[in-house]
């Protein structure tokens, strides 16, 4: 009788109290039954912004009313993992997808059982960029490596992209993040534009550097630019060790044997040259460019690269943190800002017309085996 009556008590309990929640959930409206909104979008870091647009990867704490059931988040047609996700009635807390959208609609959109809501949101995308050319002067039928930014967020690779030389077409071999490999084909000229093509996304990024390059070229060591200097010359020629890149190169190679006393100050290139006015102004929107094969790494030998030794500040000695490569015993474009050469801060009346290199280092020598070609001046991005 006991139990009898505890249960008639909380049956009497439901049907007095029940109907009372029931009516105050209808005259206020349940979550389930009403659409939702959205009304402001705010970095989390600072909540109490407006904010319409941020980039891939950024925290947003996005306001409105009945949220708190959300079945799905989508930014543009990017739809975001709920399980990331806090959600309350009034807000959820979430991170911009990393991932490009198919369709670009420029909205936050929401889905609850009571409906749908849409908010104007731009999401800023990266840029599929190239960077730089592990060689410029790649021969035909070897594969180049071009560096560059974001191309696995943009898919590169063998089905979606193409690196374009001048208009000639051809598929990417294989892509890592920073790094794509492509085979050059036969009959490419000098100074051959190169894009890559990313078809998936209908992106494009232009290298600033061409294809075996010779704009602004000093000297290539060939007929066309030939070498002019006096010093260096018994190290130019047409060797076969290394493989030559397009003809004549420099081939310098030391060791204590050949220099017991060291190197001291030794000249390895002088060459006139006439840098034009920006070049001289405004040293730091250029490189100097070259080729270099080294088969062993740079220990105490010193490189000075200058226009005049006798400039109003004097040159800085480049060693093994500015001479090197990223793989020994295979050619690399090498470049170095232009105003390690040609200080900033000149007037422009100054005689700034060569590219002289010289080399120091005092017993016991380096052992050495360095070898140089296409010294060209190289206009930034």
């Amino acid at each position: 009788m006991k139990t009898s009556y505890f249960f008639v008590k909380g049956f009497l309990l439901f049907f007095v109290v029940g109907p009372l929640v029931f009516n105050s959930c209808k005259e206020a409206g349940m979550p389930a039954d009403l659409k939702p909104v959205i009304r402001r979008v705010a970095l989390t870091a600072a909540p109490d912004t407006v904010i319409t647009a941020a980039d891939m990867g950024a925290w947003l704490a996005v306001y409105g009313e009945h949220l708190k059931r959300v079945e799905y988040i989508k930014f543009n047609d990017v739809e975001v993992d709920m399980r990331e996700v806090y959600v309350v009635d009034t807000a959820f807390y979430l991170q911009v997808p990393l991932d490009l959208p198919n369709e670009i609609t420029n909205k936050i959109s929401v889905r609850t059982p009571a409906g749908e809501a849409d908010h104007d949101f731009k999401v800023n995308f990266p840029a599929l960029s190239v960077n730089a050319i592990h060689n410029e002067y790649t021969a035909s039928g070897e594969m180049m490596k071009i560096y560059g930014d974001y191309f696995d967020l943009y898919q590169v690779g063998p089905k979606t992209t193409v690196v374009s030389f001048g208009g000639k077409e051809v598929a990417v071999a294989s892509a890592t993040n920073k790094m794509l490999q492509v085979k050059i084909p036969e009959g490419l000229d000098f100074d051959t534009p190169v894009e890559v093509v990313n078809h998936k996304f209908n992106v494009r990024a232009l290298s600033s550097a061409h294809y075996k390059d010779r704009r602004n070229m000093i000297t290539n060591f060939d007929s066309d630019y030939p070498y002019t200097g006096s010093d260096g010359q018994a190290w130019v020629g047409l060797w076969d060790d290394p493989k030559p890149l397009s003809g004549n190169f420099i081939k310098f190679e030391a060791n204590r044997s050949s220099y017991p006393s060291g190197l001291g100050w030794l000249y390895l290139l002088q060459m006139p040259f006439s840098y034009n006015q920006e070049m001289i102004m405004h040293p730091e929107n250029y490189c100097l460019k070259f080729e270099i094969y080294m088969k062993k790494p740079l220990i105490a030998t010193q490189f000075f690269i200058y226009y005049y030794w006798n400039q109003s500040s004097a040159p800085s000695p480049l060693g093994g943190e500015s001479i090197r490569v990223k793989n020994l015993n295979e050619w690399e474009t090498l470049a170095i800002p232009l105003e390690k050469i040609i200080p900033k801060g000149l007037s422009g009346t100054e005689k700034v017309n060569s590219l002289n290199i010289r080399i120091q280092c005092f017993e016991p020598t380096d052992d050495l085996a360095m070898y140089f070609d296409n010294f060209r001046i190289y206009k930034k991005n």
